[in-house]
């Protein structure tokens, strides 16, 4: 009588096929005890193969059996779960800005195991970016799995003051248009003109100026301090790609 060792081997039985990836996945057993010969098939048991190896293209069930080459008696099976993922592909962007800080909210074109990143921030697995300050930002995106190119994404978060309190204390003592760091390189114009509720203008900003009597206002007019009330803006923003934006709205000065 002929005693066969039963034959043994490894395999990850979770994996990941990049589905724009035209190489494919490579399955494959390691660490086998012996020379074997071996079959691989499909969720419906369907033969794919017959190597130590197999190339898969989609997400399934595969299984591998090794047997020995002078008997079929002694068998090793193993199952192995591929899922697919993707590289990411932005489809839409809802930025939800005009308050104190905003938010943005990303949407893929197909479900994935994705991450995101606002500049240099660290990634997280949330496609809402939340406490989005003023200015240009760089939002990427990434495949967890490492399937295809990074997407990078340049946009505007425009946040304004709701309110202004000009009593000393150097909180909200003035109103203003924060454009992040990069204002000088992302921005070739930022003009904001505040009005009184009649319509009056009071004031020309640049928010692209470092001179703070230049890029706020305090809350007069001519020397004079205007009383608490709602006063109105307008924004006309222009990129250095040549995108113009022009917002309005309107924020309350306490006293």
């Amino acid at each position: 009588m002929i005693v066969h060792e039963i034959p043994s081997f490894a395999v990850i039985e979770e994996q990941i096929v990049c589905t724009d990836n035209p190489d494919g996945l490579d399955l494959t057993v390691a660490d086998a005890t012996g020379e074997f010969n071996y079959i691989w098939t499909d969720a419906t048991g369907h033969t794919l193969g017959e190597e130590a190896n197999l190339k898969v293209f989609e997400k399934g069930t595969y299984t591998v059996t090794a047997s020995i080459p002078s008997t079929s008696s002694c068998t090793f099976t193993r199952q192995i779960k591929v899922e697919e993922s993707n590289a990411p592909t932005v489809i839409d962007i809802i930025v939800n800005d005009g308050n104190d800080v905003g938010t943005i909210e990303l949407i893929v074109s197909v479900e994935g195991d994705y991450e995101y990143q606002l500049d240099s921030e660290a990634f997280t697995d949330s496609n809402i970016l939340s406490n989005v300050p003023s200015g240009l930002h760089t939002i990427t995106v990434n495949d967890k799995n490492g399937c295809g190119d990074d997407s990078y994404i340049n946009i505007t978060v425009l946040t304004f003051q709701k309110f202004m309190s000009p009593d000393g204390d150097d909180d909200r003592d003035v109103w203003k248009l924060e454009l992040g760091p990069d204002k000088s390189i992302g921005y070739e114009k930022a003009e904001i003109k505040i009005f009184d509720r009649y319509g009056n203008l009071l004031k020309i900003l640049n928010a692209l100026s470092d001179d703070a009597s230049k890029n706020s206002w305090d809350g007069t007019h001519k020397g004079v301090v205007l009383p608490k009330t709602d006063y109105w803006f307008s924004l006309e923003l222009r990129k250095s790609n040549g995108q113009t934006i022009v917002r309005s709205g309107h924020f309350s000065l306490l006293r």
